[in-house]
């Protein structure tokens, strides 16, 4: 009977981890939208909205923490548990990323945007789409998932390359635009640390299904 209830408390544990995840992922491609569209209010709503995942991840921590304490988990149940903490951890940072856009959006008020603006919408689309991947592989166990969700990020990486040269190139084109440029490339980098969290999260993924920890270049390398 005991371990029944501990097992539902285990499954309403991963169940808030999944409603924190969608509304991160939901974030993560809003702010791009927003910033491309020149829409203030919509930035400005991510920005209220982000106390709600700070909530969510509070929640889920003082969870994690009393299981620990009262329901002495085993091994395999004690690498979920700390698994889910710490990918809220780095749902509520990848959050803060798309934050950081929201504000940028803010301070560029309603200038018309770089071309450049586009790629950054479409690393947020990848970045969204390994998110949703990742947090499918940590729901099913699969470690393979996990690892190819990592190789996207090279995607990512790639945009971000892409996108720097676009903007340097429109500022030697006009000077002008080195405010816009120099606040896109902070954005773009938000998006390129935030592929960079969801491998964290692969990383823990593998850990639960494995039990062993790695560091994800080194490990892709050998497989």
């Amino acid at each position: 009977m005991l371990r029944g209830v501990f097992e539902h408390q285990l499954e309403q544990l991963q169940e808030q981890l999944l409603v924190m995840s969608s509304q991160v992922e939901g974030n993560l491609v809003m702010t791009a939208v927003a910033l491309q569209q020149c829409d203030l209010p919509r930035s400005e709503s991510l920005i209220a909205a982000d106390e709600q995942i700070n909530a969510a991840y509070i929640r889920i921590e003082e969870t994690c923490l009393s299981l620990i304490a009262t329901q002495q988990p085993r091994a395999r149940d004690l690498r979920l548990i700390t698994a889910v903490m710490t990918i809220a951890g780095e749902l509520e940072r990848i959050n803060d990323y798309a934050k950081g856009i929201a504000k940028i959006n803010l301070q560029l008020g309603y200038m018309p945007r770089l071309t450049a603006v586009a790629d950054l919408c479409i690393m947020a689309e990848k970045a969204c789409t390994m998110l949703t991947e990742s947090i499918n592989a940590f729901l099913s166990r699969d470690a393979v998932q996990a690892y190819a969700v990592y190789a996207h990020d090279a995607e990512i990486d790639a945009l971000y390359a892409r996108l720097q040269q676009e903007l340097l190139s429109a500022i030697l084109a006009d000077i002008q635009q080195i405010i816009q440029a120099n606040k896109l490339m902070w954005a773009a980098h938000n998006l390129e640390r935030a592929g960079d969290r969801i491998g964290n999260i692969c990383e823990r993924v593998i850990y639960l299904v494995t039990g062993e920890l790695v560091e994800l270049p080194t490990a892709v390398n050998l497989t």
